[in-house]
């Protein structure tokens, strides 16, 4: 695994050292301030090891789905050790300035993504995976509407206070036409982005099982899909295939008409909000900066509009 020595996340600190001439990678979970008690990061580090050892025992795992091995653990101390696994970031290569030339790759690795995902949601759901970080609502119009308030209280001017309840009633419509196998809960990474996912030109590795948790079956893949799409909104003087790295997704996930479910665009709703409420809070530092927050701010507000204004539509 191509990282630097010493790599910080948002609830983790990673770090590569070498036990018996053997390269590792010492995982420190982080306590953050919305956690609440140390027993939380405990039992988070014990999910993750759970999961990991449960990837790794999955028959659908071979050779080109990868899966972390431990090597030890200390849930006490919130650290865990794994194998160092070959590739790099698909996230590198995907914004890599011969993406062009990785065409191939590129595909290849996002519907192994997608495969590897499913793969994943065979595993048995346990009471302790069940476990949710602390302030973040399982209700996804519960989830929504969260997103929404806090917008209002920092003083975003977006939706108006007539749209919201329009908002929210949209989302519960389009919940309640989903046909129930998609509202069944399963497992879910919970970042499943391309930088959480290591390829080495054969074989997709996903990592860092930190937000594990459960989820409703399509929570996983239209996050990375949201990440895809987000690319063109971040870097617009770039051309980006995104229908094509779309697609793939989907056709790995075995969904290839995933889109013309309610539920996928009620995801894309709540993924967008997420992205717009971060956006909002972020303190840009420098005026450049300040200037692509704001045109982040705009876009992505847009992507809202036009998706809850399609829909809304169609109802």
């Amino acid at each position: 695994m191509q990282l630097e020595t010493r790599q910080h996340r948002r609830y983790s600190v990673i770090e590569r050292r070498l036990i018996s001439g053997r390269p590792v990678y010492v995982k420190q979970h982080l306590l953050a301030a919305e956690d609440g008690p140390h027993e939380f990061i405990r039992t988070q580090v014990e999910r993750e090891i759970e999961v990991l050892a449960a990837i790794a025992s999955l028959p659908g795992i071979t050779r080109h789905l990868g899966a972390m091995k431990v090597v030890e653990s200390d849930p006490a101390k919130a650290e865990i050790v794994t194998e160092e696994v070959p590739g790099e970031p698909l996230q590198s290569v995907l914004c890599s300035r011969r993406t062009v030339t990785f065409h191939g790759t590129c595909i290849r690795a996002l519907y192994l993504a997608g495969k590897w995902l499913r793969v994943f949601q065979t595993l048995p759901v346990s009471p302790q995976i069940r476990v949710s970080r602390p302030g973040n609502p399982g209700d996804l119009v519960a989830h929504c509407d969260l997103r929404l308030r806090k917008l209002t209280e920092v003083g975003y001017h977006w939706p108006s206070s007539t749209s919201r309840p329009m908002i929210l009633r949209w989302l519960r419509e389009q919940i309640e036409s989903t046909p129930r196998e998609q509202l069944d809960e399963v497992c879910c990474h919970g970042d499943y982005g391309p930088y959480n996912m290591l390829w080495d030109g054969t074989t997709l590795t996903p990592i860092d099982f930190a937000t594990c948790s459960t989820d409703l079956p399509l929570a996983d893949v239209t996050y990375l899909i949201h990440r895809i799409e987000m690319l063109p909104i971040q870097f617009p003087w770039r051309c980006w295939p995104v229908a094509l790295w779309r697609r793939a997704c989907l056709r790995g996930y075995g969904m290839p008409s995933a889109m013309d479910l309610p539920i996928y665009h009620v995801f894309m709703v709540r993924h967008l909000l997420s992205r717009l409420k971060k956006l909002v809070e972020s303190t840009p530092n420098g005026r450049l900066q300040r200037w692509h927050n704001a045109w982040l701010r705009g876009r992505v507000r847009s992507r809202l509009s036009e998706t809850i204004g399609e829909c809304q539509t169609k109802c």
